[in-house]
């Protein structure tokens, strides 16, 4: 395949200038997916993607289980509620958002549409709907994160912009002496309601939550390999409560550093988006951030993914760092899906 390096990002990111994603073959996919999980950031120009949700979603189900490890869905959640006969009327409201965020991707399993749209009832049609995103990545408050993130633009995209920052080439930087200080150092991670995404309402914020931090004191180790064994760390500050054993006052010192270390513009991807184009990025060791606030015409795709079929073995959340299964952990133990609905508290 012909790759071309990504401007920015370090000595990592690519773009694939010769493959059609619409008539490859599975052999050439996984390729492209393993030049992924390598480089941590692929981009595929409008010529040569332009593809439909249900291809896309056969790609991620090519890598891998899109959406494995524990089910911590407001689908889920509210579910068990309803079992339990403990629903209430903020799972309605969310249920009915999310069901208007899928609606017409329902049987993609790890797919939902990002817009700002809204239809005849003033309900927004699609997640991350309006204002700035701070950088983040999957599930960044728990230990059940997806390794990659296919994000596809659709429609009304031209004049917005996302940037992706990877964290190895900086870890790998790093004095010998603040590679010892941050190892072992775990993240004790809280939501806190429009930190990390300003411009969403009360009813998206909820299911922010849900992905990001839905569990409070949800502990994830700082230091994280991807898929093919990369250093770096999950730069998740905005969820960031403390340092298990740090204050929080010297877990704020040591972020900051770490921030003001990881956080420069050699180690930023800056894709300016056309209508069809597709990012492949990685979730383990790379954040990304949207500094577009008006997203109200632009339509973008996004479909979770694992690497557990071309890599053969687990890959998401703490299997990367050798934890037998991915899940959300509390003081050292992992929950149970019941204690996890018992325990989650929407942010508003």
């Amino acid at each position: 395949m012909k790759l071309k390096k990504l401007e920015g990002f370090g000595s990592l990111g690519v773009e694939i200038c010769d493959v059609n994603l619409q008539t490859c073959s599975d052999d050439e996919l996984i390729e492209i997916g393993l030049i992924s999980a390598d480089q941590l950031v692929v981009y595929i120009n409008k010529v040569n993607c332009s593809i439909t949700p249900e291809r896309l979603n056969h790609i991620a189900h090519l890598y891998g289980d899109p959406f494995g490890g524990v089910d911590q869905s407001a689908y889920k959640m509210t579910s068990d509620r309803r079992k339990s006969k403990n629903i209430t009327k903020k799972d309605l409201q969310t249920l009915k958002e999310l069901r208007k965020i899928r609606s017409g991707l329902e049987q993609y399993d790890g797919m939902i549409r990002v817009t700002g749209k809204r239809d005849e009832e003033g309900d927004y049609l699609g997640m991350f709907a309006e204002g700035v995103l701070d950088w983040h990545c999957d599930r960044q408050g728990t230990g059940n994160f997806v390794p990659m993130i296919m994000l596809m633009s659709v429609e009304g995209t031209e004049n917005t912009s996302t940037e992706f920052l990877q964290t190895a080439d900086a870890y790998e930087a790093l004095s010998t002496e603040w590679k010892n200080n941050i190892e072992n150092l775990i993240g004790v991670h809280r939501y806190v309601p429009n930190k990390m995404a300003p411009g969403l309402n009360a009813s998206q914020d909820n299911i922010l939550r849900m992905n990001m931090c839905p569990i409070d004191d949800s502990e994830v180790p700082l230091v994280c390999y991807s898929t093919l064994g990369r250093k770096g760390i999950r730069l998740s500050y905005s969820t960031l409560d403390h340092f298990k054993g740090y204050s929080k006052t010297d877990s704020i010192e040591i972020m900051e550093y770490l921030k003001s270390w990881f956080m420069r513009p050699e180690f930023i991807y800056k894709q300016n988006w056309k209508d069809g184009e597709l990012i492949m990025m990685d979730q383990t060791i790379t954040v990304h951030r949207r500094m577009t606030e008006d997203c109200s015409k632009r339509v973008m795709v996004r479909q979770t993914c694992n690497y557990d079929k071309i890599l053969h073995k687990g890959t998401q959340g703490l299997q990367n760092l050798g934890y037998t299964s991915p899940g959300i952990m509390v003081e050292g133990k992992f929950l149970t899906s019941e204690e996890y609905v018992e325990r989650f508290r929407y942010a508003y």
